[in-house]
């Protein structure tokens, strides 16, 4: 099962990693084998990432992965990431820097191959 990956740095006032991997479609729910996963890390300390599992109490982490299984699930996280983002950028305002395109660039028009 081929594994599609990368990852990309994003620096400010904090230095954050984010990576991406996934098998890509495996035709079906978690059963097929399938899964995608997020991760942040917090590369030089200093981004304050809090966790919080649903249970009201946050814990400080210098790196958090986010995995779902299946094929619709990669799609709606990444859906849901791609609306957060939009979303975050819109009140940063000018500040924020536009990634337009950046997923073609990763990964090629069409790309992850299936």
């Amino acid at each position: 099962m081929a594994v599609h990956r990368d990852e990309a740095a994003f620096e400010d006032a904090c230095h954050l990693k984010a990576a991406v991997a996934t098998t890509g479609e495996m035709g079906g729910d978690a059963g097929h084998g399938g899964w995608t996963e997020i991760t942040l890390t917090n590369v030089e300390g200093n981004c304050g990432i809090e966790v919080d599992v649903g249970t009201g109490h946050t814990t400080v982490v210098d790196q958090v992965t986010l995995r779902v299984r299946g094929d619709a699930e990669m799609v709606v996280l990444a859906n849901a990431l791609d609306w957060a983002g939009r979303r975050l950028r819109e009140i940063a305002g000018d500040r924020a820097e536009s990634l337009d395109g950046e997923a073609d660039a990763v990964w090629g028009v069409g790309q992850p191959p299936t």
